[in-house]
């Protein structure tokens, strides 16, 4: 592959770094770059965001299609630039969360108090309290990521702008070991670019600073395992994953039969597990709209098994869930506020475009 289309791609992940400091906090006085630019110019900021997805989307396909011209040490090259310039990236951009990981760790270690009785905003006077959201919420993920979070908090000597840093790199490493069991649970390079390269998995990831790649990376290491006949340490995995985040509580019924069948030394059908671990998975993605609303974040539970499935049309289905889950942030953008509105035009963008997408294919195969 030519070295140009990976330094347009690389530029493409620049402009989306550029672009995510326009949207700094006015209190976040970390970073003395406030604008008011998103709030005067909301349509302009809106088109620059589709703009720089649908390019990101453009190399992504273009990577997919022409996976025989990319080597493997290419493949890793482009790995390590996504990964490297998302990490510089002003973490608000499209989600608050990675600021109350952040404040959930100071909780814990700093003031040493238990964030799971105690909710942040109790703590009067922090000053981290202004520009980080949901503080009147006690810690809602599990205790192994409470102390995962430490890691970056202790290491960042008080730095906050070394913690944001720090949780990143943290994402970093599960993110290649998830690249990494996903190679050894398929031969194919071509799942590894799906779910290496996919831009809502980057974004969600390395730009927004979401905690869910902890979660897959230990499920898609325990299945590995499994694969191995390593059956201690692929269950420990496993239920190390519950105590990331307890979506992953869902695949127990999946995880039981491996358990049983790899106890019994009866062959597995991989494939056939991946796809009920992407239907399980894809099932706590839309039951998530009881509690709260479907976060775009929240597809990085399905699509690595969407991937591993080999399964055409569910692959179809999660990048077409993977585009309208990311242009679901345009009503935001134009509106800045998390009103009905929004929140109906978010979830008609979702569905809309993987219906229309699977209508067309339809259409297509039966005219």
């Amino acid at each position: 592959m030519k070295n140009s289309v990976v330094f347009l791609f690389g530029l493409v992940l620049f402009s989306l770094l550029i672009f995510s400091f326009l949207f700094v906090d006015r209190n976040f006085l970390f970073l003395n770059i406030y604008s008011d630019f998103i709030f005067l110019h909301k349509e302009i900021t809106a088109f620059i965001f589709v703009i720089l997805i649908v390019s990101f989307f453009a190399f992504y396909f273009y990577f997919i299609k022409n996976q025989n011209k990319i080597s493997k040490n290419q493949l890793w090259k482009i790995i390590l630039i996504s990964i490297i310039i998302s990490i510089f990236s002003y973490p608000a951009f499209l989600s608050y969360d990675i600021f109350n990981y952040a404040l959930t760790a100071k909780v814990a270690f700093h003031y040493k108090e238990n964030p799971y009785l105690l909710k942040p905003i109790e703590f009067i006077g922090d000053s981290w309290l202004p520009f980080t959201r949901a503080t009147n919420k006690v810690a809602l993920y599990g205790p192994l990521w409470v102390l995962l979070a430490g890691i970056p908090y202790l290491l960042s000597f008080g730095n906050y702008l070394m913690i944001l840093i720090n949780l990143k790199l943290l994402y970093a490493l599960f993110f290649l070991g998830s690249v990494f069991f996903i190679s050894r649970l398929t031969p194919q390079k071509r799942e590894v670019i799906l779910f290496a390269l996919n831009p809502l998995i980057i974004i969600e990831t390395f730009i927004s600073g979401h905690n869910d790649i902890t979660m897959i990376f230990l499920m898609l290491s325990s299945l590995y395992f499994f694969s191995q006949k390593k059956i201690t340490i692929g269950s420990l995995l496993y239920v190390s994953s519950i105590f990331i985040k307890y979506s992953s509580l869902i695949a127990l019924p999946v995880y039981g039969f491996i358990f049983i069948n790899s106890l019994r030394k009866k062959k597995i059908d991989w494939p056939k597990v991946f796809t009920i671990l992407f239907y399980c998975m894809f099932l706590v993605f839309v039951l998530s709209f009881i509690r709260e609303e479907i976060y775009s974040w929240y597809a990085i539970w399905f699509l690595p098994f969407g991937f591993l499935s080999k399964n055409k049309k569910i692959v179809y289905f999660c990048l077409a869930f993977s585009i309208s889950l990311l242009l679901g942030y345009v009503p935001y953008l134009l509106l800045q506020s998390y009103s009905k509105l929004e929140i109906y035009s978010k979830m008609g963008i979702i569905f809309l475009i993987p219906l229309v997408g699977y209508c067309f294919m339809y259409l297509k195969k039966k005219l």
